[in-house]
């Protein structure tokens, strides 16, 4: 009994201080299946728990995005901002926008931008995620209604449904283009917005631009007041939204708060642009 336990004692050092080393060099990393295997063969018994610690940081590194790819699915609207928190850490920022009414909290990451906006109970009335990276593309949630699309991956001509509203902006600096779509029971009677920002990934923004270039503003969205399109000239506004790839994917929930929705399509559904320049 008492080898045995030096056994245990012995593995679970051993992990400890692999760990520690993999975690300064995450090259070692390539070697993990085979040190996963030394570990359990000493004694499948004695070096249970340390292996499965093992197995687990050997998968969340392999496997990295599709950890994080998990966290983004179980967020919703509806949700308090503390389950946020314990899944993504502490955000980047945190404000106060229109007029203190509601919290903005940005969390910022090498590979996505997760937005959030609470009310003033804490409660998430909506979220956006931006892919940074060519290789991150989550899926989006409702599997049984965007049928396994991804973000930074599929084009709006994808959707089975027209937008209701749309947003564009571009200047000097950025732009965006971004439209809602409501899909009634199977959508759970939220409003869901796509968006190609600048902020983004997965194609040059000269891309966008020179394919905007070849329409017509005023054929495109005519006279229309507010964020809305040319709906007499649908079929040729079809033709310039199919070919768009979005890489920004927002959730907003059923309030009836009109000046949220204008504040997150008129500024867009991404971060704040001067404000993510800031990030790395």
């Amino acid at each position: 009994m008492r080898r045995k336990k030096r056994k245990q004692a012995g593995v679970s050092r051993f992990v400890d201080w692999y760990l520690k080393i993999v975690r300064r060099k995450p090259v070692s990393i390539i070697a993990a299946s085979l040190l996963t295997i030394v570990a359990t063969v000493g004694s499948l018994s004695s070096g249970v728990t340390a292996t499965i610690r093992l197995y687990d940081f050997v998968v969340s590194q392999l496997f990295a995005n599709q950890v994080i790819y998990e966290r983004l699915a179980s967020i919703n609207t509806g949700l308090h901002v503390d389950f946020v928190d314990q899944s993504f850490g502490r955000p980047s920022v945190i404000q106060q926008v229109l007029s203190s009414r509601y919290g903005e909290r940005i969390y910022a990451h090498k590979k996505y931008f997760l937005r959030v906006i609470v009310d003033e109970a804490g409660i998430v009335q909506f979220y956006s995620i931006t892919t940074r990276s060519d290789d991150f593309k989550p899926p989006l949630p409702l599997p049984h209604l965007f049928h396994g699309l991804r973000l930074g991956e599929f084009r709006l001509g994808n959707l089975d449904s027209s937008p209701d509203r749309i947003a564009l902006n571009m200047s000097s600096k950025f732009f965006y283009y971004n439209e809602k779509h409501e899909f009634g029971n199977p959508g759970f009677y939220k409003m869901y917005l796509f968006e190609r920002s600048d902020l983004g990934c997965c194609r040059e923004e000269d891309q966008f631009i020179e394919h905007f270039k070849q329409f017509s503003f005023d054929d495109l969205f005519g006279k229309a007041e507010g964020y809305n399109f040319n709906r007499s000239n649908a079929g040729l506004f079809d033709k310039f939204r199919a070919p768009i790839i979005p890489n920004v994917f927002g959730v907003y929930s059923a309030t009836n708060d009109k000046k949220l929705l204008d504040h997150v399509m008129a500024g867009g559904v991404s971060v704040n642009y001067f404000m993510a320049r800031e990030f790395p």
